[in-house]
């Protein structure tokens, strides 16, 4: 039972807990697929600016680059464990106090960028059926 708010008595601490991990890690996913809907919106200046650059250039920015970074954010799914937390495994968040706060930051933007570009290939092959 809560001793800061006892009339909001609805459920056992314990469980509150793991539904507000479970859907935090939901609702981050989400938001990462809202914005691979919309990346069409950052990669056509994109593209509009690298027209006039050498196509080694635009192979680099437009594919290279955002594959590497797909793969990593691949690798940091795997690494952080990001999937136990969405499907209710883990009841707390295991973060390692040797990690630097800035190389968290990095890690969790490669998985928002990870399910972002799925997001935004798997509009691109809708669009083109």
């Amino acid at each position: 039972m809560s001793r800061l708010i006892p009339f909001l008595n609805l459920l056992p601490i314990a469980l509150a807990r793991r539904l507000h991990l479970t859907l935090s890690y939901w609702s981050l996913v989400l938001m990462e697929v809202h914005l691979g809907l919309h990346l069409q919106m950052i990669v056509s200046p994109l593209k509009r600016r690298l027209s006039t650059s050498s196509k080694r250039l635009q192979t680099i920015v437009l594919t290279i680059i955002p594959y590497l970074l797909t793969i990593y954010g691949l690798m940091m799914f795997i690494k952080n464990q990001i999937i136990a937390y969405l499907f209710l495994s883990n009841d707390y968040v295991m973060v390692d106090s040797s990690d630097n706060l800035i190389q968290h930051i990095i890690e969790y933007l490669e998985i928002i960028g990870l399910f972002g570009l799925l997001t935004y290939k798997l509009v691109l092959s809708i669009r083109k059926k």
